[in-house]
């Protein structure tokens, strides 16, 4: 049975997301829920909202990573049409007002899409691309229950692929992210560990980077406590930020260190 929109917003709140948070999580779902019963089997969903949706992570993310398991994208037009009409129910109950929609990279490969207030504040975005894929054993399928509880079928990469994807976007970010560290940290809570051929997947990153040893380290050295300090306390729950940063943020550093220590001997 189909929770209400109230209740998801009282569930986000209790896991320590703030309102306006709790509200774009919200949207987020519903975009999800909408997107893959509009176009049933054409994305996966990967990147940190996945976490949020599918393993109760607590740091919020307002991107929705969506890759095309099909050659091409569906047109910008009946994506924002598909939203617009799935997101209208969430709009009305949690009294938004209207949204407003923009495009970015309207063609091939990638798309971006932003949605935004009434006053043209962003609440998030989606990210479509068609570059990459993900093995077919490592994508899992969730039933998110929409209005009159008809199920969509929301199909998202496993934690373990997304701890992979996580090895690699550390490390060919142009700038360091202490939300990748932090999303890394928490797989490994999570219980995610790579498979001999994830691994191997890694290596041939790693390889084609030419990524060695020494800049392994150069990267984890620049997760600072003062990076983490600014980039992690609007993000997490008060609770959560205020251990790390006591810890100053070693956790973090730890796992990282964890993921390469095959590429740090």
């Amino acid at each position: 049975m189909a929770i209400t929109f109230a209740e998801q917003i009282a569930d986000l709140s209790n896991r320590g997301f703030n309102a306006e948070q709790a509200r774009t999580i919200v949207l987020i779902r519903q975009a999800a829920a909408t997107l893959f019963q509009d176009f049933p089997d054409a994305f996966v969903v990967f990147g940190g909202a996945t976490l949020v949706l599918f393993h109760d992570s607590v740091r919020h993310s307002n991107d929705l990573d969506l890759l095309s398991k099909n050659e091409a994208l569906p047109s910008s037009e009946e994506i924002i049409e598909s939203l617009k009409r799935g997101l209208q129910a969430p709009v009305e109950a949690l009294s938004l007002g209207a949204l407003e929609y923009s495009v970015k990279n309207g063609s091939q490969p990638a798309l971006k899409i932003f949605i935004a207030n009434a006053v043209g504040s962003r609440l998030f975005q989606i990210d479509f691309t068609h570059m990459g894929s993900v093995i077919a054993s490592e994508i899992e399928d969730h039933q998110i229950e929409m209005e009159g509880n008809i199920p969509s079928h929301v199909q998202s990469a496993s934690k373990e692929f997304l701890l992979l994807q996580k090895g690699e976007t550390f490390l060919q970010r142009r700038i360091i992210k202490a939300r990748d560290a932090y999303d890394i940290h928490y797989l490994f809570n999570l219980g995610a560990k790579l498979s001999e051929a994830l691994r191997g997947h890694l290596e041939d990153s790693l390889s084609g980077s030419e990524s060695d040893s020494d800049e392994i380290r150069e990267r984890i050295g620049q997760l600072t406590f003062k990076l983490c300090q600014k980039e992690l306390q609007p993000l997490l729950p008060p609770e959560i930020f205020e251990r790390l940063e006591k810890e100053e943020f070693r956790p973090l550093r730890d796992a990282v260190e964890k993921l390469y220590a095959d590429w740090l001997q």
